[in-house]
């Protein structure tokens, strides 16, 4: 959907260089080892991210690597033995039916060359965002030293600068700890991303946990809906017309909070959202009316019309080169030309996204007859 590609668009831009820009959700850079003095052992290093499935670190080059990793109860999630790669680097994962990792799991790194070895049980570490009041929040141990990472590079269509901010933090005496970003002056919408990292035993260990900031994106003429939420959070929709429910829909974040799932009738037939639906989804505390797009593209004047949300910003992607963003009018309404941009032309796929404040979406697709 396109607000999912233009978040993405907009990590992978600003955070160009760092290592896990390609994967699922963008990553940040943790920082790199420095090369150790010839002829020394490259310390044992591991990297936890918390709710994915596999570990990694740096260890001697060419050396055998050995880990296991145990769940609370000491029951085995995933072993093996390797040999890490010439830079020094290491990877493995749980077993394929094994939970992610968790509070609790024990992780025993050996480097069989040097005898080096790390042991460490994760203990809990939470985080969670109010995108009203933008205060940053979780459990960490007592007195543990926190950088809370947050940044948003879609940012511009709102009419505000980008941001990737690092604050400091540290767990107080009853493990708990938070940060308003309100006093950096940041509002932090749908689709922001969320970086917890800590170490441990001198900087052996890393410890990291994610969040996208949640969020609704709903499709028009679809009974699709998605977005983000916390990992294995439920969210519930309601969608009423004229003060009678029509359709309701549920879903649950993936280990990474993202989630999809389908609006059906009382007869459990899917509903196609069509505009006008009052909807609700108290998780994210959201009761909007859905815009009446309905979109419009002349391939005669080149112009794209549509309905979007009164006075937010609107974003459209037309065929191979077309796009332009901007913000409505008090009833909601834009217009724009794309001569400039190559036109429109019959058959050109045209994708219309209308933003909130909060920066859920509902989108439209159209194909230009």
């Amino acid at each position: 959907m396109l607000a999912v590609v233009t978040s993405r668009l907009g990590r992978v831009t600003g955070r160009a260089g760092r290592v896990l820009c390609a994967a699922v959700g963008a990553g940040v850079l943790i920082g790199v080892l420095a090369t150790p003095a010839f002829g020394a052992n490259r310390p044992l290093s591991l990297s936890i991210l918390l709710g994915d499935s596999c570990v990694d670190g740096l260890a001697k080059p060419n050396t055998v690597i050995k880990f296991t990793i145990e769940d609370a109860s000491g029951s085995l999630k995933g072993r093996d033995a390797l040999m890490t790669q010439g830079d020094g680097s290491w990877y493995g994962c749980v077993d394929f039916f094994s939970d992610g990792l968790t509070t609790g799991d024990h992780i025993k790194v050996v480097d069989y060359d040097t005898h080096q070895q790390l042991s460490y049980t994760i203990p809990r570490i939470t985080l969670a965002v109010d995108r009203v009041s933008n205060v940053v929040s979780g459990k960490a141990p007592a007195g543990m030293r926190l950088a809370l990472e947050a940044a948003d590079f879609n940012t511009p269509l709102f009419g505000k600068d980008p941001y990737d901010i690092v604050k400091h933090v540290t767990a107080n005496g009853g493990g708990t700890y938070s940060h308003d970003f309100d006093t950096d002056g940041i509002d932090l919408m749908a689709a922001a991303q969320l970086e917890l990292r800590a170490s441990a035993q001198g900087g052996a260990i890393s410890l990291r946990r994610d969040l996208t900031v949640p969020g609704l994106f709903v499709v028009i003429n679809q009974a699709e809906f998605g977005g983000y939420l916390r990992p294995y959070f439920p969210i519930g929709i309601t969608l009423k017309v004229g003060g009678s429910k029509v359709a309701t829909g549920n879903a649950v974040g993936d280990s990474s909070g993202q989630f999809d799932g389908r609006v059906i009738d009382a007869d459990g037939e899917l509903y196609r959202v069509v505009g006008g639906e009052w909807l609700k989804a108290p998780a994210l505390g959201i009761a909007w009316t859905v815009p009446n797009i309905n979109g419009a593209a002349s391939r005669h004047t080149n112009v794209l019309t549509g309905t979007c949300f009164a006075h937010e910003p609107w974003v459209v992607i037309a065929g191979y080169f077309g796009y332009a963003n901007g913000m409505t009018n008090g009833s909601g309404a834009f217009s724009v030309d794309l001569s400039d941009q190559g036109g429109i032309a019959k058959g050109d796929q045209v994708v219309i996204g209308c933003f909130t404040k909060a920066g859920d979406v509902v989108e439209e697709e159209l194909v230009v007859q």
